[in-house]
């Protein structure tokens, strides 16, 4: 009994101890200082105790040495932000933030398109939840990192040549779809003819003599079918958030059976 109890207050006593590091981790604050700053960074990748974050973390320190200064305070400013607005985790929400910071610049992307994903960043963490602020992150690194749009064990979906961009859509505007049925507008136009008006006017030619225009080829070849008639559209859904604009891409769409492309998207 007495060693049961003993083993009981060794192991809350480092629990509390445990629960106390990662509160005073979890309270710590990015420094404003840009020489500070990376070190802190490698640090919280670290702590993850993810083998991709602990590779990831010195990659990440190296690149930061080559952004601009105004460049460095803004990549500072938003993730101090992070750590204020949601409760995210060191692997994979910051590892994947700073992952795409990273890939921004060595993948040669223009400088607006830091700018941009960092002003959308500070939007989206103010207006969505941690768990979608968490895909976007995801999905962001997916594209600057390996140009997909999509991944999975089933299908992958990328994109090549052409340019793309980063955007955000404050307010998606829903169009709504008509149904345009000419059938019945041709019926309200056309007024119907008597079938049998013209047996008041015989005449002994009548049997013998047709009125009727021989149907020929060519009348034929004019007759157009519309099988649209009555369809109707299936309403999108509406556009808002993140988004990536494709601008005469080729989307590649890969299974482990069959791929199929999209050109000039």
């Amino acid at each position: 009994m007495r060693k049961s109890l003993s083993k009981y207050i060794f192991n809350l006593f480092f629990g509390i101890l445990y629960l106390g590091a990662f509160h005073v981790y979890g309270q710590a604050k990015f420094s404003s200082d840009p020489t500070v700053f990376p070190s802190e960074v490698e640090k919280l990748l670290i702590g993850s105790q993810k083998p991709d974050a602990i590779a990831f973390a010195p990659q990440f320190t190296s690149t930061f040495a080559t952004f601009s200064e105004a460049e460095k305070k803004n990549i500072i400013e938003v993730s101090q932000k992070l750590q204020k607005s949601k409760k995210l985790r060191a692997y994979p929400d910051f590892s994947n933030f700073f992952g795409v910071l990273h890939f921004i610049k060595t993948k040669g992307l223009a400088s607006h398109e830091l700018d941009t994903f960092l002003i959308i960043t500070t939007r989206m963490v103010e207006k969505v939840d941690s768990k979608k602020f968490g895909v976007f992150l995801e999905g962001s690194k997916l594209v600057v990192e390996k140009q997909m749009l999509f991944e999975s064990k089933f299908n992958n979906l990328y994109f090549s040549g052409g340019t793309y961009s980063f955007a955000i859509v404050e307010d998606a505007v829903v169009e709504e779809t008509q149904v345009v049925n000419e059938t019945n507008t041709n019926q309200e136009e056309t007024p119907q003819e008597d079938a049998f008006s013209e047996w008041d006017t015989y005449t002994e030619d009548s049997w013998s003599t047709t009125t009727e225009d021989p149907i020929t080829e060519a009348a034929v070849e004019e007759e157009v079918l519309d099988y649209g008639i009555g369809y109707e559209v299936a309403p999108q859904p509406p556009i808002k958030g993140s988004v990536v604009m494709l601008e005469n891409t080729t989307l590649t769409l890969v299974t482990p059976y069959d791929s199929i492309q999209i050109k000039n998207v």
